[in-house]
């Protein structure tokens, strides 16, 4: 059986803070954070008019909110060929990002592109290229949701290469915006590391200079307080609201420098 289609991708050419230790962005996922499901479905009679239906169902891993999402091979293909584009977009100007927050979407970026993608095959609808497919779609929409593009302010002042990439993403998910919570950035002076917050709240650890570095592994609530995104998304399991002050939590800061 042929194997999966692997990108030309290099995250080590895209951006010059690459490491070689996956950012905690892309932590390992639970067994129903991302589900497939493939159906067929008829449109018209005869042969031709079935057609293979995968039913993706996803988890936010910040607010826990669960949604489905029905496709086609086709149409995965067609998102993941935006992607690229954006992709060549960035190789045709070469621009210096400077910013971390740019460069942070850029490695999320590389890092979907650099997913091993089922080809095309000639019986679509054989079990095998079914299956192949699924498992395919389930590792490239763990990575996919893991990014928390979605959940990305589609006004937040980025460069226009990255508002594209932002609306790509949230067009293709079609998350339910009532159910999730907003995320805009705000980039803070070098000197300037958590003021007035010294230790995050849930897990009683200081927070690192180093954790500034990655943008969004730091977020502040709209009532002012500041955790780790991780800690703050994990108390979110069970509770809808600030650890501090108990207002609800329906948007988040990520801050960086």
């Amino acid at each position: 059986m042929p194997s999966l289609q692997q990108s030309k991708v290099d995250a080590r050419a895209l951006s010059p803070i690459f490491s070689a230790t996956p950012s905690p962005t892309f932590a390992g996922k639970q067994a129903d954070d991302v589900v497939v499901v493939a159906s067929t479905v008829s449109t018209e009679t005869g042969y031709l008019g079935k057609h293979t239906q995968y039913r993706v169902t996803v988890r936010c891993p910040v607010t826990k909110a669960r949604w489905t999402i029905p496709t086609r091979y086709s149409a995965v293909l067609a998102f993941r060929t935006s992607l690229q584009s954006l992709f060549a977009a960035y190789n045709a100007t070469h621009p210096k990002l400077k910013d971390r927050l740019a460069r942070e979407l850029l490695l999320q970026l590389a890092w979907l592109l650099d997913t091993p993608f089922p080809p095309k095959r000639l019986d679509a609808d054989a079990s095998w290229v079914i299956a192949e497919r699924s498992k395919a779609f389930r590792t490239f929409f763990c990575r996919l949701v893991d990014s928390k593009i979605h959940l990305i302010d589609a006004t937040a002042d980025l460069p226009a290469l990255w508002l594209r990439l932002v609306d790509v993403v949230q067009t293709f998910l079609i998350a339910p915006k009532d159910q999730l919570l907003r995320v805009v950035y705000e980039k803070v002076p070098a000197v300037v590391r958590c003021p007035d917050h010294g230790d995050c709240s849930v897990c009683l650890g200081p927070f690192a200079e180093t954790e500034l570095t990655v943008p969004g592994s730091v977020v502040k609530t709209r009532c002012g307080h500041v955790f780790h995104q991780e800690c703050l998304a994990q108390w979110m399991q069970s509770h809808p609201s600030c650890p501090i002050c108990r207002h609800q939590v329906d948007a988040m800061v990520g801050l960086y420098m």
